[in-house]
């Protein structure tokens, strides 16, 4: 091996990386031999050559005339253009190059390369998930490219085909600088722009990661920056080579806590699932000897914040989808920062569940992290009963209940095969509500259903029949002045659990309380209960119109 390849002042534990530059032709892409005798077969149709060899001639003489400009330009530093490549290609064919010739043969090979018939591929699935946890952990990923016989415009279009052009920040091709490699001016164009974007950072400080030693590796070297080579994996033994950008993150090269997150997300996406379903969930209650709860994952559940957040308290709440978000992007960073935006599906009966504002907490949460990279909006799907009271409602036993919500669910008129659906509850116990959701959401689509619980029971609950929801719903809350806090400073919402203890309060009891609180709360209480129990609603709306 080259002295020079066992250089390895690149290592990685020198300095951070803040920016990423990717070729992209064998780094990230590979062109199949489809694309390229689909792109013969069209242009041997074009001219009319029919012969038994016509295609086979016709690709090989096309990709050894764009090697041979790809090697002139590499050692002359000039750039052929497409036009330039397509007129010699059409001139070896036999044929005169006029300029409607080379634009008709410029428009079948763009049309081959964008079409979906014959698509390209990535190198390997898993560079989207590392692409996006690169981008999550705060580096810039910009791609830097010699373009021969497919333009920069058409590499862009392709790169969004394949859902991965959000992760790029800026486009670097040879046909649009004028400038192809291994010339030391297009790598210094990273410099110029980080410049211009106000990226503080030192050409040690860059990385860039490619397949080709001499227009790739040695060029990125000479001009200061990190390089690493793609190897075919025949001879791994230096620090600046690696099989791949996902083997680069699992070695190290951005930093341990990137390369967790990508082993963690890669252990997530390579578990398999029924139906094309995922599980995640932060909190995984078991019992201990003592009949105790506990955490098998040694997160502790605060309990106390717990109870606070099913009975309205808006911190509580908050904090509870924070830790949700995170878990999401953390687990299925692909998810978050896929184009086409997950959708959150909401279930709610009469009122809303506190799972319902922790769906539009983390809704909220995950788009900030989305508008960083200009993708478009989490939306939230209503998912709604055709008929129902909050008191018939709270009258029915737990498991009838959860069976009888999904007798007339209404799923809006969407597309719902347009992204990968969410569903976020805050604890799953017997599974009943996630199989009947289930079943509900796959009579409208067969998409990527991900389940979020912030706290999912073990079997051995289950079997022993503890009822763990009252164990932890109203450890804390148990009578309306202990909400009452919350209510007189602002920090409440108001849930579907909150209402059915005004439900079950006795007349005294609820005097006493709407005496103590808001009297914008009463309003919205009195609105939302206008289907619940007459006696009740009368009593309100009597005692917010005498005391206004």
């Amino acid at each position: 091996m080259n002295a020079h390849d066992m250089d390895v002042s690149n290592n990685h534990s020198k300095s951070p990386i803040k920016i990423v530059s990717l070729d992209c032709w064998g780094t990230i892409l590979v062109s199949n031999n489809e694309t390229w005798d689909e792109c013969a077969r069209k242009i041997a149709n074009y001219f009319c050559i029919h012969n038994a060899d016509a295609i086979k001639n016709v690709k090989t003489i096309s990709k050894k005339i764009n090697v041979e400009f790809d090697k002139n330009g590499s050692e002359k530093l000039i750039e052929y253009s497409q036009y330039i490549r397509v007129k010699a290609i059409i001139r070896a064919l036999g044929f005169k190059p006029t300029k409607v010739i080379i634009d008709d043969i410029i428009g079948i090979i763009n049309q081959v390369f964008l079409s979906s018939d014959i698509p390209l591929e990535l190198i390997e699935p898993r560079i989207a998930t590392a692409l996006s946890i690169l981008k999550l952990h705060g580096h810039h990923i910009v791609l830097l490219s010699n373009s021969g016989l497919i333009r920069g415009k058409e590499m862009r279009a392709i790169l969004n085909k394949l859902d991965i052009a959000t992760y790029f920040d800026e486009y670097f091709f040879s046909d649009e600088l004028g400038i192809p490699k291994p010339s030391l001016l297009i790598f210094e164009e990273i410099i110029k722009y980080a410049n211009i974007k106000g990226i503080v950072c030192q050409k040690n400080e860059i990385i860039h990661i490619g397949d080709n030693r001499t227009t790739d590796y040695l060029p990125a070297k000479k001009v200061g920056f990190k390089s690493l080579l793609i190897s075919d994996g025949m001879s791994i033994n230096t620090k600046n080579q690696t099989k791949s950008i996902c083997h680069a993150v699992e070695d190290g090269w951005f930093g341990d806590e990137v390369k967790t997150h990508y082993v963690k997300a890669i252990k997530e996406l390579n578990e398999t699932y029924p139906d094309n379903i995922k599980y995640i969930s932060k909190y995984n209650l078991s019992i201990d000897i003592n009949g105790e709860l506990i955490d098998e994952d040694a997160q502790p559940l605060d309990i106390e914040v717990y109870s606070e957040m099913k009975y309205g308290v808006k911190s509580a709440t908050k904090l509870f989808a924070r830790q949700l978000a995170e878990l999401i992007y953390l687990r299925m960073p692909g998810l978050v920062m896929n184009p086409n935006p997950p959708k959150f599906v909401d279930s709610r009966k009469i009122l809303v569940p506190a799972s319902g504002y922790i769906s539009l907490y983390v809704q909220k949460y995950l788009n900030q992290k989305r508008s960083l990279y200009n993708l478009a909006p989490v939306e939230i799907i209503p998912v709604r009963r055709q008929n129902d009271t909050l008191f018939d409602y709270a009258a029915l036993e737990p498991h009838t209940r959860k069976i009888d919500i999904f007798s007339d669910l209404i799923f809006p008129d969407i597309d719902y095969n347009s992204g990968p659906l969410i569903v976020i509850e805050d604890i799953c116990v017997s599974g009943t509500f996630t199989k009947k959701m289930l079943q509900s959401i796959r009579e409208v689509t067969t998409a990527e259903v991900t389940f979020v619980y912030l706290i999912k029971v073990n079997d051995k609950i289950r079997n022993n029949n503890i009822h763990v929801e009252p164990m932890i719903n109203s450890r804390y809350i148990k009578k309306l002045s202990d909400i009452e806090p919350f209510i007189k400073r602002g920090d409440f919402l108001l849930t579907r659990k909150y209402y059915k203890m005004l439900l079950s309060s006795k007349i005294e009891e609820l005097n006493c309380h709407l005496d103590l609180i808001p009297k914008k709360v009463l309003y919205e209480i009195v609105h939302n209960l206008r289907l619940s129990r007459e006696d009740i609603y009368e009593f309100l709306a009597s005692l917010i119109s005498g005391t206004l």
